[in-house]
């Protein structure tokens, strides 16, 4: 228990003398306050662990600083002093949030096992508010990273739809381009062919022309000949009887 801060409030000074000496030797650090009001100055102030209160002192009694204090620390253990004749009061002290009581003539054995319960049970309970409250971050943690998960997926889906959506525009985009690209290679095929046809004809037209153009160099070759022929053995035929007819 060593560390832990215990204010004594009683207005019998033995009271206070008798915590002051018991808790002291048990580890605890131990502080007193004469009155209510004395013990009110001393909380605001210190940072105690707890708080033994005598129901029955001057100025303000433990019912009233019971009433306050809770207002200032909430996490202060009290412990109430009483006599046997406000053990009513006790109980209802313990329904306005004390932790439990104990009774003068006080029984050092029974007021330490008091003390020390007190001390367990609050230590059991604030490990309790860290385990709920580290259960509470957890599960927002978890909540929040589901929420984080559902987030990026649906921005996920909607990149994925969004790219689904490109893809299909960039498909119909393509499909079109090939579609124009086939009927422009058609139309220059159909153009090719035409021009090939064009050229075959033109083809067999020279061809023609050079086979007229053998042929009359042929006939031509020919004639030479002939006329070389007629030359060198007498006039052609025809040609005696065409003079005579002149001559007459």
């Amino acid at each position: 228990m060593k560390g832990l801060k215990v204010l004594v409030a009683d207005d019998e000074q033995v009271i206070r003398e008798l915590f002051t000496k018991f808790l002291g030797s048990r580890g605890y650090t131990v502080s007193t306050a004469v009155d209510g009001l004395d013990a009110m100055e001393k909380i605001k102030r210190g940072d105690y662990n707890m708080l033994l209160l005598d129901l029955k002192m001057p100025r303000m009694g433990g019912m009233e600083v019971l009433s306050s204090i809770k207002e200032i620390r909430k996490d202060i253990i009290i412990i109430v002093i009483t006599g046997y004749a406000s053990i009513d009061t006790a109980k209802e002290a313990i329904r306005l949030g004390c932790f439990d009581y104990i009774t003068k003539p006080l029984d050092i054995e029974e007021t330490e096992a008091v003390i020390r319960n007190a001390f367990e049970v609050k230590r059991h309970d604030d490990e309790k508010k860290k385990y709920q409250e580290l259960a509470r971050l957890r599960e927002r943690f978890a909540v929040e990273t589901e929420k984080r998960k559902v987030e990026e997926l649906a921005a996920l889906n909607e990149e994925l739809s969004w790219s689904n959506e490109e893809l299909s525009r960039l498909k119909t985009d393509l499909e079109q381009r090939v579609d124009e690209r086939t009927v422009e290679l058609r139309e220059a095929k159909t153009e090719l062919e035409q021009r090939v046809i064009g050229l075959e004809k033109f083809n067999r037209v020279v061809v023609n022309r050079e086979l007229r153009m053998i042929e009359l160099k042929q006939r031509v070759m020919e004639l030479e000949d002939q006329i070389a022929k007629r030359g060198n053995s007498g006039p052609w035929p025809g040609t005696n009887r065409d003079s005579q007819q002149e001559g007459q």
